[in-house]
């Protein structure tokens, strides 16, 4: 698992600190979109958002 995956606007999942227009999530679970960070994206959700786009 990266420690920084980006999921862009489009919905693919890129590695990167950040993308315009996109959400960031840190592997420790946090959504950070601007100033907001929230808790709560688990493992599971991950690899399954993963499976689904068909990142890698």
């Amino acid at each position: 698992f990266r420690p920084d995956i980006n999921i862009e606007g489009r919905g693919w999942l890129r590695s990167g600190a950040h993308t315009q227009g996109g959400l960031n999530y840190t592997a420790h679970g946090q959504m950070i979109s601007g100033n907001t960070s929230v808790q709560g994206v688990s493992q599971g959700q991950w690899d399954a958002s993963r499976e689904l786009i068909g990142e890698g």
